[in-house]
């Protein structure tokens, strides 16, 4: 599964493999796996793991689509299972890195309503009744008090909310590719750069 991640050990690169059977493989770049490699994991898997440092370790991050949340160190141990709360079989789940690479957030979905849990599993806001489709997020921590998600279907559509599930714009992003969002702390301004296939348009919003 893409994006593929490399992980520097002892000078040397590791590529962390994942398919979509559950099996994750760390190899070198001849291919051979790292001691305690692979390893079967419970589920079925759309999307690459992610990378996460704490108390000076990396852990190894995935989440299948039924909500099965795992941590795995770099030896291959599983030190965290954990099922998340599915309220019915059509909710599927995804993470969210968000775009400084250093927190993440989870995503659970049936296509028209959609969660938003931090990567200590607590709720942070949900919404209801939206346009049906497969729900993405993008993720923004603009300062340590702003953060903001970008919700779309997989199209060139987004729909941007705050940490609280409150809409900040009364309509839709359109942009070909990921907006660029920054944060003006001197005007209070989230400033939201979008893409077309003749311009880059820049726009701000003032957050209350």
């Amino acid at each position: 599964l893409t994006p593929l991640n490399t992980l520097l050990m002892n000078g040397k690169s590791y590529a962390l493999l994942l398919e979509s059977n559950g099996k994750l493989n760390l190899v070198n770049h001849e291919g051979q796996s790292v001691k305690g490699f692979p390893i079967r994991l419970k589920g079925v898997y759309k999307q690459a793991p992610i990378l996460e440092e704490n108390g000076g370790m990396v852990y190894i991050r995935t989440l299948s689509e039924q909500g099965e949340l795992s941590k795995i160190t770099t030896n291959g141990n599983v030190v965290e299972e954990k099922q998340l709360f599915r309220p019915n079989n059509e909710d599927k789940f995804s993470l969210s890195l968000n775009d400084k690479q250093n927190d993440w957030v989870i995503l659970r979905s049936d296509g028209k309503n959609c969660t938003i849990l931090d990567k200590n599993t607590e709720e942070l806001f949900s919404l209801t009744n939206l346009p049906f489709g497969n729900k993405q997020v993008q993720y923004y921590r603009l300062a340590n008090t702003v953060r903001c998600f970008a919700f779309s279907n997989g199209w060139s559509t987004y729909n941007l909310y705050d940490d609280k599930g409150n809409p900040l714009s009364d309509k839709p992003l359109v942009s070909t590719s990921r907006p660029n969002i920054t944060y003006s702390e001197s005007y209070n301004k989230i400033l939201i750069n979008t893409t077309s296939a003749t311009s880059l348009d820049t726009w701000s919003i003032k957050l209350k």
